[in-house]
Formats: structure tokens, sequence, C-alpha cells
């Protein structure tokens, strides 16, 4: 779970109607209100971050060992998905009216040819979202038949760990602790700390401090990186190649990722490096909508997955995640998605105070598709990859 305080800008300035003041930079540094006194940095805003940190993750770990992430209810989130979502009012029908008919035709690709191009787009996907769904179902049912109850805490616990850009130094270095029984030292103000596009330079203060902690690190990626940079920086970051240490988070837009990433995987494999490559779909596909808003395209993220996920089966590397920005309220920050959001949807409930997230179901779409995704790349695992891909 990723979250932060301090944010990045690409301009120092921000101006409305003539009057040009400092950039909102997070809570922890100043305000978003468009005023003078409210955009003055305040190192108080720290503490105050520092304290809604701690009663934040005081609520998550209430949440993780309370029932609230209990297995049961994750799977009901997802039945609740495909049978109430609004494809799912128009279309759940379809999934029980065409069961016998599907049952003929091996893959999907078979069903979506050989149905209307309006059914194979919108009626078999929630098909493929309900089988999967159910099949988690059913799995659920036969460890309960096996003896693994409910109340067993393997089914009602889970174990969540936090991240967040390592930007505002002097908020880090208060939290870095000496371990006594290892004599390391571990930035404590989060799990895993990654430095982003802005701060990553080789000689750079954020280099310098992330070097010189224990905590697994990040390193995000646009297609501006050059291969021998990236080799370099991980390097340094690395020297003993510890597994486990670095993980490269890509953010290029799905044109871009299919062209740079390639060369990236190249030259860290050349290396001999080991990492662990996730796509961030997010921030490499942000626009500004016709009413002024920043948005993201529903459509423009799955590209980019989609192309995360065939440059690996191209390279014969492994995705090992993905990075989203995400909430469960019922936002209408990006465009797209089963229920369609609009422009001209933008206005109703657009909260954030930065980047535009993905709202409850269009996070557990994505999260389907790329279920699916996995399922065919291990099915098609003994066979070329090339058909390995799917119409995500």
């Amino acid at each position: 779970m990723a979250g932060q305080f301090a944010k990045p800008r690409s301009d120092p300035f921000e101006e409305k109607d003539g009057v040009k003041l400092p950039s909102y930079r997070g809570d922890n540094i100043n305000g978003d209100s468009f005023d003078e006194k409210e955009r003055v940095p305040d190192p108080h805003r720290m503490i105050r971050a520092y304290c809604q940190s701690v009663a934040t993750l005081n609520l998550l770990r209430a949440f993780a060992t309370g029932g609230y992430a209990a297995m049961q209810r994750v799977t009901q989130w997802n039945l609740d998905f495909t049978e109430h979502s609004e494809q799912g009012d128009r279309h759940v029908s379809v999934h029980y009216l065409f069961l016998g008919f599907f049952e003929g035709y091996g893959t999907s690709s078979g069903m979506q040819n050989a149905l209307h191009p309006y059914l194979g787009t919108v009626c078999l996907k929630l098909v493929l979202y309900c089988e999967l769904a159910h099949r988690v179902d059913e799995a659920m049912g036969f460890m309960a038949a096996a003896g693994l109850s409910v109340g067993h805490p393997v089914m009602t616990t889970t174990d969540f760990w936090t991240s967040h850009e390592c930007l505002l130094l002097p908020y880090e270095q208060a939290l870095t602790r000496e371990d006594s029984t290892t004599g390391l030292y571990y930035d404590c103000s989060a799990h895993m700390l990654w430095v982003g596009e802005r701060t990553r330079q080789l000689d750079g203060a954020h280099v310098e401090f992330l070097r010189g902690v224990a905590n697994p690190l990040g390193i995000k990626v646009s297609d501006k990186m050059d291969p021998s940079e990236l080799v370099r920086l991980i390097e340094i970051l690395n020297p003993r190649n510890k597994p486990g240490r670095i993980t490269v988070i890509v953010r290029m837009g799905a044109e871009n990722m299919r062209v740079k990433l390639p060369h990236l995987i190249r030259a860290v494999r050349g290396a001999g490096q080991v990492v662990t490559w996730v796509s961030d779909p997010m921030h490499g596909n942000t626009i500004k909508a016709p009413c002024g808003l920043k948005t993201r395209s529903f459509d423009a993220i799955r590209a980019e997955v989609r192309a995360f996920f065939d440059v690996h089966d191209d390279e014969g590397s492994h995705p090992g995640g993905i990075h989203l920005e995400m909430t469960g309220q019922n936002v209408t920050e990006c465009l797209g998605g089963s229920r369609t959001i609009t422009y001209n949807d933008l206005g109703s409930r657009y909260h954030t105070h930065c980047d535009p997230r993905l709202n409850a179901s269009q996070s557990l779409e994505l999260a389907f598709i790329i279920a699916e995704r996995l399922r065919r790349r291990r099915l098609a695992s003994r066979i070329p990859l090339a058909s390995s891909r799917s119409s995500i």
C-alpha cells in the first residue's frame, strides 16, 4: 500500500487569473488552497502527517486482523462486482443463456468469433469475470471441505506492507533508525521506499540517502531512462546484487513501453542484476480534460498493462507486479471502465487533491483483466509464448 503526503511537481508555480503562487507539494509541506499563506512551507505539517500516518496504520492493522480482509469477504466483493455493476445489471443473464453454447468452444477467441461483435466485447468479458469469480468461490468451498475452516487465521487475516516515494529528506532522516542486532539502518517511515523520476540523479542527495538504508527500494523509470544509467543506478543502490532489494517501476505509456522497455530489460539482464519488474500504468497516461481537470483513460491504462505483459513474454522475463492509484470510493476521476465515465461525469465526484484515481469498479475490472491474463500465461507456459497473449 503506497501513500504519501509529499508530491513532486513538474512546475514549481501555479497561476490562476493572473496570480502566481508556489505549487501545492503535499499536505506535509503546504496547503492545497490557492492562497498565499497556505502555499508557504510549514515544517509543523510533517508532525501532523506523521500522526495521521500512525492513525492510518493502526486502522489498517485493525482491518487486516479483524475480519475485514477475510477471504470470504474478498470473494463476495468479486461476486458483487460481476452481478451488480451496470454491465452486470444489463448482461449477467448472458452468462447463463449462453453457457451451453460456450461449452462448444475451447478458447475465448473461438467464443468471440462466434458471437456478434457487441456480445464478443461486452458480454464475453462479463462471462469471463463471472467464471473467474465463481472459480474462486468454488476453491473456497473446497478448502472448507478439506478442513480449513472460515475461522482459521489464514482465512481471516492478511499481511500488508507500506511504501512511498523518498522525497522529503528531512522527514525520512528523522525516522531512520539503526537496528541494534545487525547494525543496519532502516528508514522506518515505510517498508519500501522509491526514488522518483525527478530525484534519481546518480550524484543526488536522494540516491545517497537510499543507498545507506537497508529497506527494499523502488526505482521509477520513464521512457527518458537510458539503459546504461539504470544499470549504474542499480549498482549504486544494490552493490551486492541482493535479490529483493530493487524493484524497477516502469511508467511510459503503452507505445513507449513496447519500444523502450525491451532495451532496459536486456541491459539489466546483461549486467547480471537481479530486479523485480513492476508496471505503473497510471502516471504515463495523465491527460487534461476540456474542463481543466487532470484525468486518465481506463483504456490507456489497460493498454499499458497489456504492453507490459507482452514485452516480458517476448523477452522471456517475468512481470512482477502492477502499481495502481485507486480508491474504494465511487469517485469519477478516471475515464471509461464498465460504468463508462465520460468527460461530463468528471466534476460530479472528483475528490482528489492531486492525481486521478481508479474507483472501486474500475479497480476490480482491471484486477479481473490481469487475473485472466495471468491464467492464460500459466496455461500457455508449455506452448510458444506468443500464444499466451490475451485480448486485454
